[in-house]
């Protein structure tokens, strides 16, 4: 006897469309995370960098930076040169400092340095002329 001539899928057609979809799946899903894993953490540069320059901003601005520092802005000092912030991982060392002009004439200032972060700190650095 022929056999019919029977029109459709057989089980191993069904198995390897399965597989392939599968296979495919996995790829989209891997790189959709990797994607997300990347926005987050470039996201978080972000907000550190703009917390680093807003407090850089106001030290720039202001007459007394260091006063500012423990009266205004929720940091804590145990010398003169160096701040903390316990709530959001931030320091700000404050050093004097002295720069040299092109035609060779000095300016004294201080040099002040703004790092946000626990983990890769995000580090602004800044010559504050007096």
């Amino acid at each position: 006897m022929k056999p019919k001539n029977i029109k459709g899928l057989t089980l191993l057609e069904l198995i390897i469309t399965i597989a392939l979809i599968g296979i495919i799946g996995l790829v989209i899903i891997s790189t959709f995370t990797n994607y997300s894993v990347s926005v987050f953490k470039s996201g978080h540069i972000t907000e550190e960098t703009l917390a680093a320059r807003e407090i850089m901003d106001k030290l720039i601005a202001s007459d007394n930076p260091s006063e500012d520092l423990t009266s205004s802005m929720g940091f804590s000092t145990e010398d003169s040169q160096s701040f903390k912030n316990e709530a959001d991982d931030t320091a700000v060392e404050i050093k004097a400092s002295s720069t040299t002009l092109s035609e060779g004439s000095s300016v004294p200032g201080k040099l002040v340095t703004v790092k946000v972060g626990s983990e890769n700190p995000i580090a602004l650095t800044a010559f504050i002329p007096d």
